[in-house]
């Protein structure tokens, strides 16, 4: 029985390190195609050359909209880190 236990502890200890791995790779390429999407990103002009440039308009918010989750889950997971630091820490 005790090695049952180990071993779901071992697994869930795991589980929790490749949580916060995957979150730190999901926050980096999430702020990655954040910083690619300002790159790509039209400035301004006359309204006929915006509407000439509709498709890099439509495929850099597209880009902005895609790499939402990818942050949204990479915060997630700093939080968590930063949740752990505070209990383990201040209380």
């Amino acid at each position: 029985m005790p090695t049952v236990l180990m071993t779901f502890a071992h697994n869930s200890f795991f589980m929790e390190l490749s949580f916060k791995n995957l979150s730190g790779i999901c926050l980096f390429f999430g702020s990655l195609l954040a910083t690619l999407t300002m790159l790509i990103h039209p400035v301004g002009g006359s309204l006929g050359d915006i509407a000439h440039m509709k498709s890099a308009f439509n495929f850099s918010h597209g880009m902005a909209i895609f790499c939402l989750p990818f942050i949204a889950f990479g915060f997630w997971g700093l939080s968590d880190v930063l949740y752990d630091l505070v209990i383990t820490y201040y209380l």
